[in-house]
């Protein structure tokens, strides 16, 4: 298995900003599948990330995209990481012609342990403080 991070993936101009940045979002991908990968999407700057030792989990793709970029307020939830399910998929056309790579899951890398519900508490935290009068007691206490 090799994650990859992609290092010149730019969310800047998304509505939020869900994760603190000591969590490294990459992809999973089998080790056999990495060469042509990386050939398909030679633009990337990617990353390979070390996980030992690390805590990994996945989350649906989809939905949270749908959340950064402000189409929905829904947050799922995060589940431990298993290669099985949550590896990017090397899928064939019907002729055996062509191939693409899917995987609904993004994978997660923590330095600690996670609630499957931490994007949510992450983000209800950076609401709390980023409201008006947390700023004004803030500044008032300077």
């Amino acid at each position: 298995m090799k994650f990859l991070h992609a290092r010149n993936y730019d969310n800047s101009k998304c509505k939020r900003r869900l994760t603190p940045k000591w969590l490294i979002w990459t992809w999973c991908l089998q080790e056999e599948d990495l060469k042509d990968f990386l050939e398909e999407y030679k633009d990337g700057k990617w990353e390979f990330i070390d996980v030992q030792g690390k805590y990994l989990y996945a989350v649906d793709f989809r939905s949270i995209n749908k959340f950064v970029c402000g189409i929905s307020d829904f947050i799922p939830l995060i589940e431990p990481f298993k290669a099985e399910k949550h590896s990017i998929n090397k899928v064939w056309d019907v002729e055996e012609t062509h191939y693409y790579f899917t995987n609904p899951y993004a994978v997660i890398v923590s330095p600690i342990p996670l609630r499957r519900d931490a994007l949510r508490v992450f983000w209800e935290f950076r609401k709390f403080i980023d409201e008006e009068w947390i700023k004004d007691l803030v500044e008032k206490r300077r």
